[in-house]
């Protein structure tokens, strides 16, 4: 992620959330890496099926399996029933409250696709604070606000994507390099462009900018 983001104390916080699964396997390795385990609500489930146990459950709690909810302790569980706020933002805003530096998001793709657009949105406003990635089945999502710099093998697949708009000074590592463009959904984007280099580098200059990097083995450190 960004060398520009650095801080001293670094927090590595882990959000759960009720979607697609990833498997228990790479939940356990970014649990394994984390100092803050965050179960939005029903992600509590999947943490649970993984043999994990989340530092924090919060929510509305109509997701979680009633055993799951017996089980934890009063200090593991932050109930919060306003209906104003997704279990995801409830889950964010706990995680900037902890501290966090850093913050990787699995399952949420899933199969509600507007959950995934909305949680993107609201990320989007602590990205230049925090390192923030989404990690989704095919690609890992980064949200960009300045000088980034990425881990991405020659030859993989690299989509940049405003939210809702940015300014790409200059792109590093990339068959189709992005020079003062303003990027606008609906109009100019950088989609299926293609690492030259390892590892790319990306200045945004103003806004903030999704960038999609596919899969690809050893992308799950922190």
């Amino acid at each position: 992620m960004s060398a520009s983001k650095r801080c001293n104390g670094i927090v590595r916080a882990l959000i759960v959330l009720n979607g697609g699964l990833e498997s228990p396997q790479q939940l356990k390795h970014w649990a394994s890496g984390c100092d803050l385990l965050i179960a939005a609500d029903g992600g509590a489930n999947i943490v649970r099926a993984a043999n994990l146990h989340a530092d924090i459950v919060i929510g509305d709690m109509d997701s979680i399996e009633p055993p799951i909810l017996a089980s934890l302790r009063a200090d593991q569980l932050l109930r919060d029933d306003l209906q104003d706020r997704t279990d995801f933002q409830k889950a964010l805003d706990y995680a900037v409250r902890s501290g966090a530096a850093q913050l990787v998001i699995l399952n949420s793709e899933g199969d509600r696709p507007d959950h995934f657009i909305a949680a993107i949105g609201w990320a989007r406003a602590f990205a230049a604070e925090l390192e923030i990635r989404f990690v989704m089945q095919k690609m890992i999502v980064h949200l960009a606000t300045c000088e980034t710099e990425l881990k991405c093998p020659v030859g993989t697949t690299v989509s940049i994507l405003p939210i809702p708009s940015c300014v790409v000074r200059e792109t590093v590592g990339l068959r189709w390099p992005l020079t003062n463009s303003l990027l606008e959904l609906g109009n100019l984007h950088s989609v299926s462009n293609e690492a030259t280099s390892d590892p790319i580098r990306i200045h945004i200059s103003e806004g903030c900018a999704a960038v999609f990097i596919h899969r690809f083995e050893g992308d799950i450190a922190w």
